[in-house]
């Protein structure tokens, strides 16, 4: 056998080697167990979203849920929903220091934008993922353009499961366009099994978790 294709032959087994899930140590709340203890969802969705290498506020009132918003805001371009539209009358304390893009700014002003500011539909404490069924006045660019989205979550949009989210949301489906479920940070590990994040989409995700 040549060099040339024994390197090759390894290379492939260092990549099948890298690509193996090792077992998993934590103790792991089953869904149905999850479901009849919501006083566990907060705490399960936090600790999924920090296994997603994803950051997580949970606040314990609206006034801590504004301040924390106004202290990632302060003096960036912002391109968000529309005030109206976010949670916890998010809209009227927005920093006056932070420039807020309308949705009719063009591509390149709403691609440079630092932070991406949204709701949710609902958020899901078993996998850590917010669910956002389109609506008017809630451009999905805002999750998906800047580097860092900032998604706002009341505690009352929280559910155990995908299932009970998908039950929930299903008679809305056959009217929307698409539904997002956002788990993390974008990230792909397309090229050589490497690890990128932002690749197609936010590098950094910080889920504030209202009362």
């Amino acid at each position: 056998m040549s060099d040339a294709r024994q390197r090759i032959l390894q290379r492939v087994r260092d990549a099948c080697r890298t690509a193996r899930i090792p077992e998993s140590t934590r103790t792991e709340l089953q869904p149905p167990a999850l479901a009849s203890q919501p006083e566990l969802w907060v705490e399960r969705f936090v600790s999924e979203l920090e296994a997603l290498q994803s950051s997580c506020f949970v606040a314990d009132s609206i006034e801590a849920v504004q301040e924390r918003v106004r202290k990632e805001i302060s003096e960036r371009v912002v391109l968000g929903w529309e005030p109206a539209r976010l949670p916890y009358e998010l809209g009227d304390h927005l920093d006056a220091a932070a420039r807020y893009l309308e949705d009719s700014a063009n591509g390149e002003e709403k691609a440079a934008a630092d932070i991406g500011l949204t709701g949710v539909t609902l958020a899901v404490a078993e996998t850590g993922s917010l669910v956002v069924v389109p609506r008017a006045g809630e451009p999905r660019t805002a999750s998906l353009l800047p580097r860092r989205h900032v998604a706002v979550v009341r505690r009352d949009q929280m559910r155990a499961s995908l299932s009970e989210a998908f039950a929930e949301i299903r008679p809305t489906l056959a009217d929307v366009s698409h539904v997002a479920v956002i788990t993390g940070q974008s990230r792909s590990a397309d090229i050589e099994l490497s690890l990128i994040l932002g690749m197609h989409g936010p590098a950094e995700l910080l889920v504030i978790v209202g009362p």
